[in-house]
């Protein structure tokens, strides 16, 4: 998966999922992607505010990875997240708590979007209890190809015998036939199926896909990673996404 920025509850539990988790960082950093932005409480109203990190101008919008995407600071925008997760969440139980582990990615912020991203990502997995080793794209050999080809190039390079992907990316995986490249490999394809947990929010009426530091805020580091498995379900398999392509609208 591509390192999203503060990532919302199913990422996290793809993550659970894996023995290793790969961080898809060579490929083009697409225009107003969850990579740069997510979504915390709104602290006004029952609605959710837009967080969006800067990125430096480098390199055209089509030849930029997301390894190569070097933060902008000018605007203190990394200041301003931690005061607006600070006043949205003032009235939640474990706001300090957050906080306090998130004041050194914000005050001392590293310069490329790949490393703030990732830095925190292992950091929520490991404090919550997730114990998934992590590698990067980047850094696996033999890696070729573009999207299911390039994915099943990673998984052989790891020698993982199953594959299990965003249902999202089933888009491009069965566009062209059941499974894609996947069909007739040793690679087993499967697909998350993750229904968002209903908690206690701070909201008169619960708005899902936040990011994950909403539950945190709410419920603690301590009891996040029961609340993000209890969404958990069988996966669906290539012949179940073809049963739901409507849905998909692939």
């Amino acid at each position: 998966m591509q390192p999203t920025y503060l990532p919302w509850l199913g990422y996290f539990d793809l993550i659970d999922c894996c023995d290793i988790f790969v961080f898809l960082d060579i490929v083009q950093l697409a225009r107003r992607s969850w990579q740069t932005r997510n979504r915390i409480m709104n602290p006004n109203k029952d609605s959710y505010l837009m967080l969006s990190a800067s990125i430096s101008k480098t390199a055209t919008r089509d030849e930029l990875l997301i390894k190569d995407a070097e933060l902008l600071f000018e605007n203190k925008w990394h200041y301003k997240h931690i005061k607006s997760i600070q006043n949205s969440y003032t009235k939640a139980r474990y706001i300090d708590e957050l906080c306090d582990f998130l004041s050194d990615y914000y005050n001392n912020p590293p310069s490329k979007l790949v490393d703030l991203n990732t830095f925190i990502i292992t950091a929520i997995a490991k404090k919550i209890g997730i114990s998934t080793k992590f590698l990067f794209a980047s850094e696996v050999d033999g890696v070729r190809g573009s999207k299911d080809e390039l994915l099943l190039s990673i998984c052989k390079s790891i020698d993982a015998d199953i594959y299990i992907s965003p249902i999202g990316s089933a888009k491009y995986i069965e566009l062209e036939g059941q499974s894609g490249v996947f069909k007739n490999q040793l690679v087993k394809l499967e697909y998350q199926n993750y229904h968002h947990p209903v908690y206690q929010q701070l909201s008169d009426r619960f708005i899902s896909h936040l990011s994950i530091i909403d539950l945190i805020a709410n419920h603690g580091f301590e009891n996040t990673l029961e609340i993000v498995r209890s969404g958990r379900c069988q996966p669906y398999s290539s012949y179940d996404i073809s049963d739901i392509q409507s849905l998909l609208k692939i």
